[in-house]
């Protein structure tokens, strides 16, 4: 891993700036199409 983020205590290795973006947008549809059907 090129960089290692301490949240919490929670600890993520974060590959690129672009792959954490993707991950994030990807989680967040998830996230809103739950609450959709929901």
């Amino acid at each position: 891993p090129q960089g290692i983020y301490l949240t919490g205590a929670e600890v993520f290795a974060v590959p690129e700036p672009g792959t954490l973006a993707l991950l994030g947008l990807g989680a967040l549809a998830l996230y809103r199409r739950r609450r959709r059907a929901a």
